[in-house]
């Protein structure tokens, strides 16, 4: 499953604690939305998590196309990729 848009804030707020400010560069995150809560989901309390989440570097990893069925990404090979 993917991340909610809180836990998306979560983990951006503890990385932005531990990283290394001079050094940093930006991450490139891709994902779906949650889709609207229909009356019988807030009804029955029944939401679904996020399909998925793509979270990487922004200089090795770039969104290429994202429709309603899939995410196409770009791995750049570069400084830390093996």
């Amino acid at each position: 499953h993917g991340l909610t848009a809180n836990e998306q804030t979560q983990l951006i707020e503890h990385t932005m604690k531990e990283i290394n400010h001079d050094t940093f560069i930006g991450i490139e995150i891709g994902g779906y939305e949650n889709e609207k809560i229909s009356f019988f989901q807030r009804v029955f309390g029944v939401t679904k998590k996020p399909r998925m989440t793509v979270i990487g570097p922004a200089h090795l990893l770039k969104m290429v196309h994202k429709d309603n069925d899939m995410i196409q990404t770009t791995i750049i090979p570069g400084k830390g990729a093996s």
